[in-house]
């Protein structure tokens, strides 16, 4: 299986035979043999499985997101997964062109747009220098989250980490944002392309609209990933520390304070970054 295509639901009945055909069109462009994987998020049973073609998850009550996710990952079996939104939308040649990038770094990134409600559009990535912005950490941290849906991205599921799967996020938001942090913090590598493959449908009532509820998903979001980042300096320490046992005496206070010279500030940044946006 080449690709596993992962989609979560939420009374999204309407939106199930174009994501069928959109999905299986991009599949034929590419000679690929894939699969689709729907997570009934809303407790319906409006998807049925096909196959190997169609697989279906259904939670009996709403789960979120992040959640939703990680039970369709659990499921897939492709070199690499797609995480896609219901109301998202691909072009024909978003595999053909993303998989030979996804061969050599762990995420590949379509440029994009944002289709606004109104009929205004909003190209992604104008340069070369913001495409590559999507793999510094630094640019998530002062600037935004580079990378505005997952449904953009192929990934390499091997490269996908254990703790965003077993680490679920309860407010919808910012679960991608942990995804790509701590894939970051564990050196998978990303590689944007500056073709328009993607459309973000913005109707005003998305998640990332809702300026509150966003700052308390990039909070609950920095609390897992100081949790994260605290569990893996722990890890390094603990190594260190066995490798020189039986020695006659080594600096434990300058290993500890090195290793707190790394560690990010990350819940003042993004209060003072949703602060500045409100006030703009």
């Amino acid at each position: 299986m080449d690709v596993s295509v992962i989609i979560p639901l939420y009374y999204g009945e309407e939106y199930v035979d174009g994501l069928k055909a959109m999905v299986k069109r991009a599949f034929k462009d590419a000679g690929i043999k894939g699969e689709i994987i729907f997570v009934i998020d809303d407790g319906g049973d409006y998807v049925q499985p096909d196959g190997d073609c169609i697989k279906v998850v259904r939670h009996e009550v709403n789960m979120g997101i992040h959640l939703s996710r990680a039970d369709g990952f659990r499921e897939a079996c492709g070199t690499w997964v797609h995480f896609l939104d219901q109301d998202d939308r691909i072009c024909k040649e978003f595999y053909s062109t993303l998989i030979p990038v996804a061969k050599k770094a762990d995420v590949a990134v379509a440029n994009g747009c944002i289709d606004y409600k109104d009929g205004a559009k909003k190209l992604l990535y104008y340069n070369k220098v913001e495409r590559d912005m999507v793999s510094s950490q630094q640019a998530y941290i002062y600037l935004d989250n580079r990378i505005i849906s997952p449904g953009q991205c192929l990934i390499k599921r091997e490269a996908i980490p254990d703790y965003w799967l077993s680490h679920v996020m309860q407010i919808n938001g910012a679960d991608d944002m942990l995804l790509w942090m701590v894939m970051m913090s564990l050196d998978k590598t990303f590689k944007a392309v500056p073709h328009v493959l993607y459309h973000h449908r913005d109707t005003g009532e998305n998640t990332s609209d809702d300026d509150e509820r966003m700052l308390l998903s990039f909070i609950e979001m920095n609390m897992f990933y100081q949790r994260f980042e605290q569990g893996r300096y722990k890890k390094q320490l603990a190594a260190k520390t066995k490798a020189l046992e039986g020695k006659s005496s080594f600096n434990l206070a300058g290993i500890t304070q090195s290793m707190r010279k790394v560690r990010i500030s990350f819940l003042k940044t993004v209060r003072k970054g949703w602060i500045r946006k409100g006030d703009r």
